[in-house]
């Protein structure tokens, strides 16, 4: 090795030096050598001596490190043979190759073209430069190419920050960031969708599965939409078969064909929203799209939860060529699309969902904004490892099982939560008096609630619970909800509760539909008579709505 030679022979002279010096000093005393001459070489040889003990230093300190590297070395090409030859680059493959990548400060923020520094840091060596990421010698031509090109960043860059001053940029962003953050969201759901990655809890996040490990090797289409990558082939093969184990896009899935199918049309996200999630659950919240309009807000920004599910899940299908975009409805002045499903659904509901095992974790039976979210997981699962089990099952039979397991319930509620477990996405026929459960499942289950299992659901919870199955063959069931949850918080949610009371009035008869744009603008205004609910029914009365003493006595007259 030529450090290591180069080392023995700086050592080698150092210790010459050193006789040398010894030597002259001798001389210089003897009277051998004069003193001008002496001190010339003393000089000299301390000169080189002291190169020399520097050298030899830094000699040894190289040496060393290198010693230490090589086993590291050695470890990096053992990868680099492993994968010598490949097709695709994959998340392991990177894994294996990188320890971290460290991602500088732009020179000019928010420019589109802009110098940004990257430090790649591989695993065993450290950073690595090859040596053609240097310096290159411009021609006088290309120094005066680059120097435009500079120019006119500049000058952009200097506009960019006169708009911004002015304003302008972030009222171009508040106009066009909901319309960004649904793409983001769009292609991130390809990757978090249900069955691509597995609930990892002991990380408190997720890995990803083999299928979703099939998806991000699958071969990459280079045909663009709308500013996005659509999918190749195989791309929307295996998101499909992904999609087939999450209850939640069954349930939006099934919601859009059966409106199809039953002649009613094609739904937006707030139709869908309506009909999703689980009721008397405060993390799937629901607007209206009157609401939203006569608020002043826009369809981009205003959604609840379930309507961003809704959102989410509608994007997927998309994707996939399950749903397509059926024009969009007018509502009170501002245009909101609308979706349907492609007809081949048809036969994907009828025989490749039923088919696929669908993965349900616990977490997903009830949101975590629930006030008794554990305990509602655990009767939810056990009704789901009940039905499992059994073919039918009375839903006497499952209070008694659940009583002797020390879960505190009655029909009341179970029903009440088979309601929303279908609403979910899982399904649950029932036969006269028998639940059956014709889904495939997979149930990823998780420890006991910390809190008491014997702990009763309580408040406006249990109201809601209770209504929902009072009027569940009257009233849609968010409906019911929202009526309770926002009548009985009237100070902070007079809006949506009115938003609530006027869904009620359109289901009675009273109220505006929305319209195609294509069609001819004229009233909706709809007869009682039309209707699908019973308002005649005793059950249309007024305590439902009692937690707003104003809207109460209003309603009463009506």
């Amino acid at each position: 090795m030529k450090l290591k030679k180069r080392l023995a022979a700086a050592q080698r002279r150092a210790g010459e030096l050193e006789k040398l010096i010894c030597k002259i000093y001798e001389d210089n005393a003897l009277g051998k050598l004069p003193d001008a001459r002496y001190a010339t070489l003393d000089a000299q040889y301390a000169k080189e001596q002291v190169e020399l003990s520097v050298e030899v230093k830094e000699l040894e300190s190289t040496i060393k490190a290198y010693e230490k590297a090589r086993p590291s070395a050695s470890k990096f090409l053992a990868i680099i043979d492993k994968y010598e030859s490949f097709d695709h680059l994959t998340i392991t493959m990177l894994n294996e190759f990188i320890d971290k990548i460290l991602v500088h400060e732009r020179e000019r923020k928010n420019s589109v073209e802009t110098t940004q520094e990257v430090e790649i840091y591989f695993n065993f060596i450290g950073r690595y430069v090859p040596p053609h990421f240097g310096e290159v010698t411009l021609t006088p031509e290309e120094q005066e190419v680059m120097r435009l090109k500079e120019a006119r960043k500049d000058k952009l860059h200097q506009d960019y920050l006169r708009r911004k001053a002015e304003g302008k940029y972030q009222a171009y962003r508040d106009k066009t960031k909901s319309a960004i953050k649904e793409q983001i969201d769009a292609k991130k759901a390809v990757i978090r969708a249900e069955d691509m990655v597995v609930l990892e809890r002991s990380l408190d996040g997720y890995r990803l599965s083999p299928l979703g490990k099939e998806l991000i090797d699958a071969p990459k289409s280079d045909v663009m939409a709308n500013g996005n990558r659509v999918l190749s082939e195989k791309e929307i093969e295996v998101f499909r078969k992904g999609l087939l184990s999450s209850p939640p896009v069954i349930r939006v899935l099934s919601i859009l064909n059966d409106s199809r199918k039953s002649g009613k049309g094609s739904m937006s996200k707030y139709d869908v929203g309506s009909q999703l999630g689980f009721v008397g659950d405060i993390g799937f919240t629901h607007f209206e799209a009157e609401y939203v309009v006569r608020n002043g807000k826009s369809f981009n920004d205003a959604e609840g939860d379930a309507d961003k599910w809704a959102r989410t899940i509608i994007s997927w299908l998309k994707q996939v060529n399950w749903v397509v975009q059926d024009g969009s409805v007018d509502v009170l002045g501002k245009s909101l699309p609308v979706y349907t499903t492609t007809y081949e659904v048809d036969r994907v509901l009828q025989y490749a969902a039923r088919s696929t095992t669908k993965y349900i974790p616990q977490e997903m039976l009830c949101s975590n904004h629930h006030p008794f979210a554990e305990v509602i997981q655990l009767r939810r699962l056990s009704i789901l490892e009940m039905l499992a089990k059994k073919p039918y099952m009375l839903i006497q039979s499952m209070v008694d099982a659940m009583v002797a397991d020390g879960i505190d319930t009655d029909e009341e509620t179970l029903a009440f939560d088979i309601l929303n477990l279908r609403q979910a996405g899982i399904q649950i026929s029932k036969e006269r008096s028998y639940y059956r459960l014709t889904d495939k499942i997979a149930i990823d289950a998780t420890r006991a609630p910390t809190t008491s299992i014997h702990q009763i659901v309580g408040g406006i919870e249990k109201k809601i619970e209770h209504y929902v199955m009072v009027y569940a063959d009257s009233l849609p069931t968010r409906l019911v909800d929202n009526l309770i949850r926002y009548g009985y918080d009237s100070t902070n949610s007079a809006a949506l509760f009115e938003m609530a009371v006027d869904k009620m009035f359109v289901l009675m008869g009273y109220g505006m539909r929305s319209r195609k744009q294509s069609e001819e603008r004229k009233p909706s205004l709809r007869t009682a008579s039309t209707l699908p609910c019973r308002t005649s029914s005793p059950k249309m009365r007024t305590p439902l709505l009692r937690g707003n003493s104003y809207w109460s006595s209003s309603l009463a007259g009506v």
